[in-house]
């Protein structure tokens, strides 16, 4: 078993070190308030029932205990999820060489870069993206993907000692992101982050190269003209020298990558302590470039069993409620309770409320301008869904099941095999569609894998499996056709 959130659990000690004292020193107090109040006069004294108290503080902290575990978000096992993704591939090559240690950018050039990378992957949708250090030689540090937690972790363990060979080497950068290239890709992006001291002066000649393998490099500049002496990590308030013991200053050399830039038919910018030109590069010029080929990205959502300590921590509570100490119960205390387990419906936003009262088309406007919870998201692909906009709809559940739980998981991947069924309707080609109607039984499959226990789930799958067998053979009987031909 995993759990999500697990420094939640640190507050299992907390509340056990907390609760057992405080029930010790209230029982100690109320039996002095109450000698002050009665005396000696034991006639007087209320008919307690101890055994009936102590279970109900036990009930509490064991609910408690549960709560919070459940609040960890525990989970266990996983299923395989299928998601064809478009968008363009971009290569980041950035430079680890020692120079970047200089601080004429806050905190230094290399941080600086790193945290606009993360401000760059933040903003990605169904783009892959490759990460290539380089310093004297490169490598090839995070090959193409969509995953950008592996990317974002990649870009915090860079560092200046991660390519031990010293230097700047544009060339081998470029090269190895060429390389990296598939020959039908219809756009070859690599944005190439250095402070541009290119020391084997070659990087404008490899562009060229490249250029005519429509390799388009955006270039970003770290640093200042003016540049900045480079710190000595091992010396304490030292800084790099030269093999003739003068200081090395490092500077920004902008024209060069104005010129690689510009050979390539890409674009400069400036990456200062206050700006991200990498950010503004992806938005300005990048967003809108046709989308490469669709990707088959195959991602584990992992499966949410919070509900089985939820519940028994929900009947808990209810007992304990009920249990009758010195008080009889009150009616205001169950009202209470079923006021807390409601509470989450008075915080239904404008567009859930157009959803529910069938506006579709104003239930869509407002969704999307909502922040994406993964139930935001599923109203949002139900409200597409509704509205006939099955692809769309089906991008919407695919995004909102990496982040829901639970039964609402469930019901995603049953939403899931019904649009891609309905989206297979308006299909011409036969292997569309038969690549679809797979994607809506995965869809169905998934749901009856994680307990989706409606009878309507497997009688879809069903349906939908008869459809594809029938259309696979006709597929084969066309294939075989042609080969008479």
């Amino acid at each position: 078993m995993n759990f999500q959130y697990k420094v939640l659990l640190l507050l299992i000690p907390i509340v056990l070190a907390s609760l057992i004292p405080l029930f010790i020193w209230s029982k100690k107090k109320n039996k002095v308030n109450m000698k002050k109040f009665i005396g000696n006069n034991n006639n007087l004294q209320p008919k307690a029932n101890r055994n009936i108290i102590i279970v109900k503080q036990i009930i509490l902290i064991i609910s408690l205990v549960l709560l919070i575990i459940a609040l960890a978000r525990p989970q266990k096992g996983f299923i395989w999820h299928e998601a064809k993704t478009a968008g363009i591939d971009i290569v980041i090559a950035i430079d680890t060489s020692r120079s970047m240690e200089a601080i004429d950018v806050v905190p230094n050039r290399l941080i600086r870069a790193k945290m606009a990378l993360l401000e760059l992957s933040s903003q990605l949708m169904g783009d892959r993206i490759a990460l290539i250090p380089f310093a004297g030689t490169s490598f090839v540090m995070t090959p193409f993907t969509a995953d950008y937690t592996i990317f974002e972790q990649s870009v915090a363990s860079l560092n200046t000692e991660i390519i031990p060979k010293g230097g700047t080497n544009l060339k081998s950068a470029i090269n190895s992101a060429e390389e990296l290239f598939n020959k039908e890709s219809s756009n070859k992006i690599l944005i190439l982050i250095t402070d541009g001291e290119d020391l084997a002066n070659q990087g404008i000649a490899e562009a060229k190269k490249v250029a005519g393998k429509d390799v388009q490099i955006f270039t970003v500049g770290v640093g200042t003209k003016d540049g900045e002496l480079i710190p000595t990590p091992n010396l304490s308030g030292g800084y790099l020298k030269d093999r003739n013991g003068n200081v090395v200053k490092s500077r920004l050399d902008e024209e060069a990558l104005k010129n690689i830039a510009q050979i390539t038919g890409g674009d400069y910018r400036h990456l200062s302590s206050n700006g991200n030109g990498i950010l503004q590069i992806y938005k300005e010029k990048l967003q809108e470039l046709e989308k490469s080929s669709e990707q088959e990205q195959r991602s584990r959502i992992p499966i949410d069993i919070y509900r089985l300590f939820l519940l028994p921590a929900v009947l808990l509570l209810l007992i304990e409620f009920v249990l009758i100490g010195r008080k009889p119960i009150k009616k205001r205390r169950i009202l209470g309770l079923l006021f807390l387990i409601n509470i989450s419906s008075i915080f239904a936003t404008p567009g859930d409320d157009a959803y529910k009262n069938g506006d579709y088309v104003k239930a869509i406007e407002l969704l999307k301008k909502e922040k994406g919870s993964s139930e935001t998201l599923y109203n949002l692909g139900s409200a597409l869904y509704k509205n006939g906009q099955f692809e769309e709809a089906s991008e919407q559940f695919d995004l909102s099941l990496k982040k829901a739980s639970g039964d609402l998981q469930k019901q995603i991947l049953y939403n899931l095999g019904n649009s891609y069924y309905r989206l297979s309707e308006s299909a011409k080609d036969l292997n569309d569609k038969i690549d679809i109607l797979k994607k809506s039984l995965n869809g169905y499959n998934g749901a009856i894998e994680i307990g989706n226990k409606d009878p309507q789930v497997q009688k879809n799958y069903d349906f939908v499996k008869k459809i594809l067998d029938e259309l696979e053979k006709q597929k084969k009987d066309q294939q075989k056709e042609d080969q008479q031909k």
